[in-house]
């Protein structure tokens, strides 16, 4: 049984008509995580739960609930959900108020019984403080970032078994806190250091490269294996925009190109499809001075078609699904 929630969906008006949306691009299933306010007018006490939506069109045809630490007793935060390469099944970080006793779990991209949580449920790593994002490569090879003791953040990876991950490889730490990790390749990965810097990293050597940063500040890369376009978000004056670049094999960064600037919203959370051919990202409206207020919106990349998907102001992570 599939439970299903009514999310508000924007109506976007455009000065010149467009013509009619790609069906590829806005005829797609994907997760999110979405903040929810245990009470109304207290921004600080919100709690992120993980939903799949399916559009067409466009426009949020149906949602499905696959956490629900944000109505549960102690609450936790579900987030950072992505995909398995078949889109059966999600990875996602768990945590505790404050980010603590975070636990790095999977399931399936389902609610079978309609308990308001994904099925078979599996805690695959802990830690006392935190875990940043995971990405989830092929043959099942997980990639994440872990707190250790010095409060550096090992990147370590390892293959998921069934329910439970196999031995642990720590590659490296970095003690700019690593997160938003992508796979360019199967065994490189690019992520956002600190909020400041994009970074690649050789899983084989284990040998990282700065690409960018700390000026211009970049954020939250984005690309898939086979491509070397990738795209990320970058601070131009107050608000950040999307851009894209082409990742050459040195590794360096080539033909940087602005894709889109809106003087009154931030981009963040960028993905791209697993084909390559549309953009996900979170829109921050700045005119809205308190707590988080993104919301979804889809970019067609070949013919340029943007369009608002939500107008609920409480997104934090978007996921395509293969």
């Amino acid at each position: 049984m599939r439970t299903r929630y009514t999310l508000l969906i924007a109506g976007v008006a455009f000065a010149l008509p467009l013509p009619s949306f790609a069906a590829d691009c806005f005829d797609r299933t994907m997760a999110i995580s979405r903040y929810h306010y245990i009470n109304p007018g207290d921004v600080g006490n919100n709690w992120q739960d993980i939903y799949e939506i399916e559009l067409n069109a466009g426009k949020v045809a149906s949602v499905v609930r696959l956490t629900k630490g944000a109505v549960s007793l102690p609450r936790y935060d579900s987030s950072s959900p992505v995909y398995s390469p078949d889109g059966t099944r999600i990875a996602y970080v768990e945590a505790d108020a404050g980010g603590t006793n975070a636990r790095l779990k999977v399931m399936d991209a389902d609610d079978g019984n309609g308990d308001l949580m994904g099925d078979n449920m599996s805690v695959l790593d802990s830690a006392d403080v935190d875990i940043a994002t995971v990405a989830w490569g092929a043959n099942d090879r997980l990639v994440y970032g872990k707190f250790d003791a010095s409060k550096n953040t090992q990147i370590v990876s390892a293959t998921l078994n069934g329910q439970s991950l196999g031995p642990i490889t720590v590659h490296t730490a970095d003690a700019e806190y690593p997160d938003s990790f992508t796979f360019v390749a199967n065994d490189q990965l690019l992520y956002d250091a600190d909020g400041r810097y994009l970074k690649h990293i050789n899983l084989t050597s284990n040998h990282i490269t700065q690409l960018s940063g700390p000026v211009p500040i970049d954020r939250t890369p984005t690309g898939i294996v086979g491509n070397n376009n990738i795209f990320f978000t970058r601070l131009v004056g107050s608000t950040l925009d999307l851009w894209q670049a082409v990742l050459d094999n040195n590794p360096s960064l080539s033909s940087e190109t602005a894709v889109l600037s809106t003087p009154d919203f931030s981009e963040t959370s960028v993905a791209l499809s697993g084909d390559g051919g549309c953009l996900a990202y979170l829109a921050s409206d700045l005119t809205v001075t308190y707590g988080p207020n993104s919301d979804l919106w889809i970019r067609d990349l070949a013919t340029g078609q943007t369009k608002r998907i939500t107008k609920t102001r409480d997104l934090a992570a978007v996921s395509w699904k293969p």
